[in-house]
């Protein structure tokens, strides 16, 4: 069996508790200088690009100075030119070589360092990601791009004020244009001032039986050997006297990416096939030098490890011995590469009765109906939580049925997780949010009710930016205010059902999209009669994910590209009805790539639905909508495409084509004439996402 290793996350959080602290730096007590100084650093564009090369000689120096590769374990392997760099191998390579006399006084370099008094820097964690079909080899050169993805200030109303700085790295080997690692780290500095009595913090409910540990003692040695080797000279890692004196530890520390390297190490050592996707980590406490630390891991099931690291050093607290204290704790995840999720440890069902935060991004917000901790039992009142601005919020969702509607109009990206202990399949979804809410088009009255009002999910800035409206180009009662909602909206292993429509009762919407960019992720939308409206000025993107419906269940004016997406019709009608518009410029239309336009597999089995749908018909007489490399079954109609009616065709302007169409579906001969057969030459200059986005959007995780 091939495994591959997708998600390693370690616990977040800082290094030590900072109880009995004492300061003379506090945000009062910065001067305006200093603030300013810190303020514009923050708002400079930064980036730093090294070129290296994974000569041998350095290879087998790091591999000499790991316990897991250095023969006294197992048999030691010399490195081996054109075979892959091991996994994380890359951090003893790229770094700056600054004169002495322009390093920090700490000994640590000054790139992306705030300015004075922020000085003393900790490894706070990160992640790496594997491209697993390009893999970084042993002997090749490769450059490394680092920026600065974002900066946090915190504790600026303590006294303890502290910078994050998350830097984004990217190695690209040469001869190939994708980066074969993507490397995001986070450093903490602290104000120079600042004397901190730091407290070893202990972690409850670790498992008691391991399935496989590794244990080694990092010496003195050890650490000048890697300090050299990344030519890090930070006096936390070799000064006794300055880890004592100026950063208030009991000794040397063993070096943040070293013990990310022996995480790495202990999993391919434990299961040498795995090959690693994922890797994310967090300390808990410190490392400290000469002091034995242990390795250590469970599998929960065939795919998911829950993995720590302890020191098995007593350690004194309020004058009483202390049993062995927590350094880090990880998750891992074996599944195929197709399947890799980034938030994959955030969403495990698995976690032994860990907080169900502990490997979700920071500031997660909880949802559970049965969960007392969680911090809400609804959606929307955790979506309501978050502010009106431009910061990023994630919202993690426990297992179970929701019924209500939930509004995003917040411009700050927002991303909605299902726990799944399945991320890559939208069928093994543990999460479904739902309602009842349709529209009696016999009683509606449009100046005050539309479409919208029935939507389970709505990602709009306002309430009319969401609305179908009326006419040809879906007129409102007051024009849309000039205002874009959520610039990244992501939603992940969720189900979104509309049930109000299972009898064909009128409009009953699944999800609603206006004014704003989302993307969904192996979730599904069920509905009948218009499930998914992605309106005015709009963009979607869908992945993996199950759309299904009956009477054009797939409609709107925007742009929505589904990708590797199973398209289900519940009942006899049109799969899209789309409207061009010119008063926005995004590309509107419906695009599908590799994907399945099939009967619902819940479809009613007394229905003979044999070509009773169509792949479309125009709202109005701008519709775009284009099917690529997609499978149909005996369900489409022969025709294809159809017009709107027989006294209103609205066939002469619009564009609706097919590439690569495969399967019972797809009768070229008896498509109807407006319906244009592509080449595969003629898709691509024309319906790449590039072209069909004006760029490859930045807001979708493409790594999904």
């Amino acid at each position: 069996m091939s495994w591959n290793l997708k998600a390693l996350r370690l616990a977040q959080s800082r290094l030590y508790s900072t109880s009995g602290l004492s300061s003379s730096t506090s945000s009062s007590a910065l001067s305006h200088s200093n603030l300013r100084a810190l303020d514009n650093w923050i708002a400079s564009p930064k980036q730093l690009i090294l070129n290296d090369s994974f000569c041998m000689e350095r290879v087998s120096d790091l591999y000499i100075t790991l316990p897991t590769r250095d023969g006294t374990r197992s048999p030691y392997k010399a490195p081996e030119i054109s075979a892959p760099l091991g996994y994380g191998s890359h951090l003893a390579f790229f770094h700056p070589r600054t004169p002495e006399s322009q390093l920090r006084p700490d000994g640590t370099d000054a790139d992306f360092c705030p300015p004075s008094p922020f000085t003393r820097r900790m490894w706070a964690g990160g992640s790496m990601t594997w491209d697993p079909q390009n893999p970084l080899r042993i002997g090749e050169s490769a450059v490394s791009t680092s920026t600065i993805d974002s900066v946090e200030k915190k504790g600026f109303g303590s006294q303890s004020p502290m910078v994050f700085v998350n830097q984004k790295i990217e190695v690209t080997q040469e001869g190939t244009t994708a980066p074969s690692v993507v490397e995001k780290r986070t450093h903490v500095y602290i104000a120079e001032s600042v004397s901190v009595k730091k407290t070893p913090r202990h972690v409850k409910n670790i498992p008691s039986v391991a399935d496989f540990t590794f244990t080694f003692t990092p010496s003195i040695t050890t650490l000048f050997r890697f300090s050299a080797l990344t030519f890090n000279g930070h006096h936390i890692h070799l000064d006794k006297d300055y880890a004592q004196s100026k950063e208030g530890y009991p000794e040397r520390l063993v070096h943040g990416p070293l013990t990310a390297l022996m995480l790495l190490e202990t999993t391919i050592l434990q299961k040498p096939e795995a090959r690693i996707a994922h890797f994310e980590y967090r300390a808990r406490n410190p490392i400290i030098v000469d002091r034995p630390m242990t390795i250590a891991g469970v599998w929960n099931d065939k795919y998911n490890a829950f993995l720590w690291v302890e020191n098995d050093e007593h350690v004194p607290m309020n004058k009483m011995a202390a049993p062995r204290f927590l350094i880090l704790v990880a998750v891992a995840a074996c599944a195929s590469a197709a399947s890799f999720s980034k938030y994959a440890a955030c969403q495990s069902t698995s976690k032994p009765k860990l907080p169900p935060t502990l490997f979700c991004p920071q500031g997660t917000k909880y949802v559970s109906q049965t969960d007392p901790n969680a911090h809400f039992s609804s959606v929307q009142a955790a979506v309501a939580s978050l502010p009106n601005d431009t910061s990023p919020g994630f919202i993690l969702i426990a297992a179970g049925t929701y019924q209500e509607a939930v509004n995003v109009s917040r411009k700050g990206p927002t991303t909605l997780l299902g726990q799944t202990d399945h991320p890559a399949s939208y069928a093994q979804n543990l999460v479904t949010i739902f309602n009842t809410t349709f529209i009696n088009q016999t009683t509606q009255n449009a100046s005050i009710q539309d479409n919208a009002d029935s939507a389970v999910l709505t990602v709009a800035p306002n309430k009319y930016a969401a609305w179908t409206g009326a006419g040809y180009y879906g007129g409102t009662p007051v024009p849309i205010p000039d205002d874009f909602g959520c610039t990244d909206f992501k939603a992940y292993n969720i189900n979104f059902e509309n049930r109000a429509n299972n009898g064909g009762v009128g409009p009953a919407l699944a999800i609603g999209i206006g004014f704003a960019n989302a993307s969904f992720y192996a979730s599904t939308f069920r509905g009948m009669q218009d499930t998914m409206f992605i309106g005015k000025n709009g963009s979607a993107v869908f992945r993996k994910s199950q759309v299904l419906g009956s009477v054009d269940y797939i409609y709107g004016f925007g742009t929505a590209y589904f990708d590797q997406s199973l398209i289900g019709s519940r009942g006899a009608g049109c799969t899209t009805a789309w409207k061009g518009t010119p008063n926005y410029t995004n590309t509107y239309g419906a695009y599908f790539s590799h994907s399945s336009i099939v009967r619902s597999p819940d479809a009613n089995p007394a229905l003979d639905l044999t070509g009773q749908q169509t792949l479309g018909r125009p709202w109005n007489n701008a519709s775009v909508v284009v099917y690529m490399d997609s499978f149909m079954d005996s369900s489409i109609n022969p025709a294809g495409f159809q017009i709107w009616s027989p006294t209103d065709p609205r066939n002469e302007t619009i564009y609706y084509a097919e590439e690569g169409s495969h399967g019972p579906g797809f009768n070229a001969s008896a498509r109807v004439s407006f319906d244009h057969l592509l080449t595969a030459k003629q898709a691509r200059q024309n319906f790449t996402v590039e072209k069909i986005f004006g760029g490859l959007p930045k807001w979708v995780d493409w790594e999904f």
